[in-house]
Parts: structure tokens; C-alpha cells; sequence
């Protein structure tokens, strides 16, 4: 392997729907972009968001009840190549008996007091990233285990030959197209920060609070004046273009 093959970023099974063009959340181009950045030491531009964290944070809950649920120790996760194509990994926790372990805390189910889990084959993020980790460990089967804190749902998985089959080609194509965009500077050029995470949520719904609070203060404000524009506490109330202001 030479030192530029060295340098080239790996297609890893959590991305493996994306390249199949099958995620409605991150398409193929934007893993393109992601790829390329990550070749260059650029800084990840995706930082969280609430599913994520959610997944995060519960993550520990689920592998103990998923260990109470099934009887196995699961791994620590590891990285793993697939043995045949190293341009694509895996990062995953193994099982004895020849299993890997999917842990999944679905956001959208988070305070579903009656939690609907998808099977696996309806949910092709899920389903391409199991297949993709069997394929790199060569285990045959996995355990799809979802969690939420009213329920929990323990699927057996087995390898997808036909799977396996008709995706590989569309993985390779999706990987030539990343070597092929590396040294594309549209790629490496800023976007806006975009940011989704828990936090910025709370402080935005904090934010519209104080705006929609804002408005009834103006509108009483403005009964107390009797629709006239006035000098208040030192404060202009005055109508403009777009409404009533406090300056």
C-alpha cells in the first residue's frame, strides 16, 4: 500500500446507507464532502443533534439490557477492515457464538410510552450498516437490539448474501467517486455552521418565549397610551413599517 492509498478515508458501515443513496438524512454527495475533508484534516462540519446525543447518552442502558435480554457479554466496540476490500470498515461490538451486537436508541421513539420499532429490512440505515459489519467481521449473524425506556426489541439478523452482492459494485462506485473528488476545493470550502444539538434547541425555544412575551408587553403598553405614540419611563413607544416599538 502505497503512502497516498495510506492517506484515503475508509467507507464505514455507519455511512453505508448514504453511499447507497438510501439515507434521507445524509445523502452520497454529502458523504462525499465529509470523505474529502476528513482526507485533508479538515474539521468534521456535522457536530450532533438531538437523535445523536439521545443515542449517546442511552447507549450504556441499552447494552445492560440487551446483556439481561439475551445472556451475552457483548465487546467493547472495535474497528474492524474487511478482509478482501480494505477501503471499507466497520466499527462494531462481537458476541460469542460467531454474533455481532447492533445497539439502536431510536429517537423517534424516545417518549412513545408504546414504542413501535422498525424491523431491520424497513429501515435500510440500519439494515446496510449490520450487513456492512458482518461482511467486515465475517460473523453471520447479529443481534438488532432497539431500546427505549418503555421497551425494548431483540432482532436476529442473518448475512444477506444477495445483499452483499448487489451492493458491493454500488459501494465501489460511490468509493471512486470519492478518490476521484479529492482534490475538489468545493469540497474544502467553509459552509455555514450549522448547528442542532439539545442545547441550542432549549436556547432558541427560550428565545421565542421572550419574543412571543415581548409582543403582549408591547400591545399592553400600547392600550395604556391609547394607541398614541408616547414617551415612557424615559423609554419612545412609536409606530413604524413594521409595528409597534420600544426604543
Amino acid at each position: 500500500m502505497n503512502d497516498q492509498k495510506k492517506s484515503w478515508v475508509t467507507l464505514s458501515a455507519h455511512d453505508a446507507a448514504s453511499a447507497l443513496g438510501s439515507n434521507p438524512y445524509k445523502s452520497s454527495d454529502d458523504l462525499v464532502r465529509q470523505m474529502v475533508r476528513a482526507h485533508h484534516g479538515l474539521d468534521r462540519e456535522f457536530i450532533s443533534n438531538p437523535a445523536t446525543e439521545y443515542g449517546s447518552l442511552h447507549e450504556p442502558l441499552a447494552v445492560m439490557d440487551y446483556m439481561a435480554e439475551s445472556g451475552y457479554l457483548p465487546s467493547s466496540p472495535e474497528g474492524f477492515t474487511h478482509p478482501h476490500h480494505d477501503w471499507i470498515a466497520a466499527h462494531t461490538r462481537t458476541v460469542e457464538d460467531g454474533g455481532i451486537v447492533n445497539i439502536a436508541c431510536p429517537y423517534g421513539q424516545a417518549s412513545n410510552r408504546t414504542p413501535e420499532f422498525k424491523p431491520s429490512k424497513d429501515d435500510p440505515r440500519q439494515y446496510s450498516k449490520i450487513q456492512m459489519q458482518m461482511a467486515c467481521t465475517g460473523r453471520k449473524w447479529a443481534h438488532h437490539f432497539q431500546w427505549s425506556q418503555f421497551g425494548q426489541l431483540l432482532e436476529v439478523v442473518e448475512f444477506d448474501d444477495k445483499w452483499w452482492a448487489d451492493s458491493l459494485p454500488v459501494l465501489l462506485e460511490f468509493y471512486h467517486i470519492y478518490l476521484n473528488d479529492l482534490n475538489n476545493k468545493a469540497h474544502l470550502s467553509a459552509k455555514v455552521l450549522e448547528i442542532n444539538t439539545l442545547v441550542a434547541k432549549r436556547l432558541i425555544d427560550e428565545l421565542n418565549e421572550v419574543e412571543e412575551r415581548k409582543k403582549l408587553v408591547l400591545s399592553d403598553l400600547v392600550k395604556i397610551t391609547k394607541g398614541r405614540e408616547a414617551l415612557l419611563c424615559g423609554r419612545r413607544l412609536e409606530k413604524d413599517g413594521a409595528g409597534w416599538a420600544l426604543r
